[in-house]
This record gives structure tokens, C-alpha cells and sequence, in this order.
């Protein structure tokens, strides 16, 4: 099973959602842990069941001016999953 590592930042002004979300993604881009972060950097960790989220392509996402969409490491996303577990 190949492993797909996500950060989507969400532009907007509304303080009470988060700004950027991390995802790892497994086969037919299904989230199996995900991290919101808040514009006060508060962040949350979430552990997602089989197919509770699945998560649009990087060119769909892209399409949505709101969102900018990067394709990050595995090991970047185990140090942000570390850090915001650990808190």
C-alpha cells in the first residue's frame, strides 16, 4: 500500500476553524490520521476508520482558491504527529 502525505492550508478569516490540515492517505486517498492546526496554533490529532474520510485528488483540491495543497514526507508528518500527540 502505497502512503500519500498532504498539508492543505485553507484560506480564510474565520478564527474558529482550523488553517491547515496534514493528512496521510492510503489507497483511494482514504485518511487514516489526519492534524488540524488553528491560527492560534492550537492543533488537534485525529485517527480516522476505514473510509470515514476520503480526501479529494491534489488537482481537485487545487481548483479551490481557498486551499493551497503541497505533497509532503512521510517523515515530516510523523514529527508534526509526534509534536501535537506529545501536547
Amino acid at each position: 500500500m502505497t502512503q500519500q502525505y498532504l498539508q492543505i492550508k485553507w484560506i480564510h478569516s474565520n478564527t474558529h476553524e482550523p488553517v491547515e490540515f496534514y493528512y496521510e492517505l492510503g489507497n483511494g486517498q482514504w485518511a487514516s490520521r489526519g492534524i488540524q492546526v488553528f491560527a492560534d496554533g492550537s492543533s488537534s490529532s485525529v485517527t480516522y476508520g476505514m473510509k470515514e474520510a476520503q480526501i479529494p485528488a491534489l488537482e481537485e483540491i487545487n481548483l479551490d482558491p481557498q486551499l493551497q495543497v503541497i505533497e509532503i514526507t512521510e517523515e515530516e508528518f510523523d514529527a508534526i504527529w509526534s509534536e501535537v500527540i506529545s501536547c
